[in-house]
């Protein structure tokens, strides 16, 4: 038997996006959940309530600042060639004057100094401060058109700081953060497994995960834990299909998106097999539609079956709520 492959050949930067301000930084702030997949960031352009460009910060503008669905601030600095002092500081200096969280400095060619300098800030800064460095590629496949490929070289080392935040911190807040960490990435690896088509965020120590949005403005699938004197669920993981509808950019009491969804609520706990709990949220600018599992995060022995249940929960919900969630389709 023949097997016939095509040729993997490197592209210059140039020959796609032949400059960084008027071509490169546009095509990002247009993809940047091609970025998001890679670094595992929630980044999806849906879900992003702003994404700038040329963003003015004192007399310099970052290249693109953006802001995620739990309000904190990203922003990038794009670079062709290889990476300097100059756009370090202005990377440090933009992240200062709009209080990002996260930092992703992007750049053809990455010199070992900077990566050392990252990993330093990575290492020695709060869980606060996230900073990753990426190095930008494109490709082709024959004749095919170039494709991009994101290298990230640098990324937070998030085990590291929760077992830093452990030292530095109550014990039983240390605790309950590794714990956290420890349980969310037997999720995510449980969800590649079980869930490939889903995208699966990196553990940190909240006790919620925000799944991407079903390409919904005001709704996503929340997935997250309880504990006895923490949630009036006591020892539990849950699910939600949760909605934070806006009005001028502010959140909104409005159930008009939740109520217009509960109509069907026979049909949708059929389809996904479970009674749920429904969660007006009056007077709130939230409104929740939420499995719960009785269960105790912390404890070793039980992550396989929780995980497996809040992975395969939370699939269905993907699958069964938009076709139901009308009001919200784009």
């Amino acid at each position: 038997m023949t097997i016939e492959l095509g040729t993997l050949r490197k592209v210059k930067i140039r020959e796609v996006w032949p400059v960084e301000p008027a071509d490169f930084t546009p095509w990002l702030a247009e993809h940047i959940d091609l970025l998001g997949d890679e670094l595992g960031l929630d980044i999806d352009p849906e879900s992003l309530k702003t994404v700038q460009t040329e963003v003015q910060v004192g007399s310099y503008s970052a290249d693109i600042v953006a802001e995620d669905s739990s309000g904190k601030k990203i922003v990038i600095e794009n670079q062709y060639g290889r990476t300097d002092h100059d756009h370090l500081g202005k990377l440090l200096t933009y992240a200062a004057g709009v209080g990002a969280s996260t930092i992703i400095w992007i750049s053809e060619t990455i010199d070992e100094p900077h990566q050392k300098a990252i990993e330093f800030l990575n290492s020695s800064t709060t869980d606060d401060l996230n900073l990753f460095l990426v190095q930008i590629e494109a490709w082709r496949i024959g004749d095919s058109i170039p494709a991009p490929k994101f290298n990230v070289v640098e990324r937070p080392n998030e085990w590291s700081r929760t077992v830093k935040g452990a030292s530095s911190s109550s014990a039983a807040s240390g605790n309950l953060a590794m714990f956290k960490f420890e349980f969310w990435r037997k999720v995510r690896e449980v969800g590649i497994t079980r869930h490939s088509s889903i995208h699966w965020l990196n553990p940190y120590k909240e006790h919620w995960q925000l799944l991407p949005s079903v390409k919904r403005k005001f709704a996503a699938v929340v997935m997250a834990v309880g504990s006895k004197g923490h949630s009036e669920y006591g020892d539990s993981v849950l699910v939600s299909y949760q909605f934070w509808p806006k009005e001028n950019g502010k959140a909104s009491p409005d159930k008009t998106l939740f109520d217009a969804l509960e109509t069907h609520r026979v049909e949708i706990e059929h389809a996904l097999g479970m009674d749920l709990e429904w969660i007006r949220g009056d007077g709130k600018g939230y409104s929740a539609v939420r499995a719960v599992k009785p269960g105790d995060y912390r404890d070793e022995s039980q992550h396989d079956e929780l995980a497996i249940w809040l992975v395969d929960t939370a699939a269905k919900f993907f699958q069964v709520f938009p076709k139901y969630d009308t009001a919200q389709r784009t």
